[in-house]
């Protein structure tokens, strides 16, 4: 809850049905802050963590440090489609179980078995081959690929 009482406003979820890749693009365009950010800020978008924001911009193709306004309609209808597949297939292997999580049933998640960035820094793109690279981006380690993800 925010200080006066009230819920913070939250953006709409990627899985809704009724979120169109239009819908993302426009409010990509009015952010001058990087990707990753972006899709952390739960007003903007919600029910994006670190996990799945840095799964769905390589699944997107997209540099997590690329400033969101620039997106080009294709890209963040890539971005859409990340989203949506990243977080559908999370949901349907009870998530990724890295740490201490647990779904709520108490048990472990599949989904980290799937990953194909997160928490893989240094190790090789199951794309390409070369070893993935990390950064922090909105004050969280961000995975990516410098060739697969321009």
């Amino acid at each position: 809850m925010l200080a006066s009482g009230k819920m913070p406003r939250l953006g709409p979820e990627p899985i809704d049905p009724t979120f169109a890749p239009d819908e993302l693009y426009r409010s990509l365009r009015k952010r001058r802050t990087s990707l990753k950010a972006v899709l952390l800020d739960q007003g903007a978008i919600a029910g994006v963590g670190n996990i799945y924001a840095d799964e769905s911009m390589h699944r997107a193709r997209l540099r997590p440090d690329r400033i969101a306004s620039g997106l080009s309609r294709k890209s963040a209808q890539r971005l859409h489609e990340s989203l949506r597949d990243s977080l559908l297939m999370a949901i349907k292997n009870r998530g990724s179980s890295v740490d201490t999580y647990r779904d709520a049933w108490g048990e472990l998640g599949g989904q980290q078995e799937k990953l194909l960035v997160y928490g893989r820094a240094g190790e090789p793109c199951f794309t390409c081959g070369r070893p993935l690279a990390m950064i922090r981006l909105a004050g969280r380690s961000t995975v990516f690929c410098t060739k697969c993800q321009r």
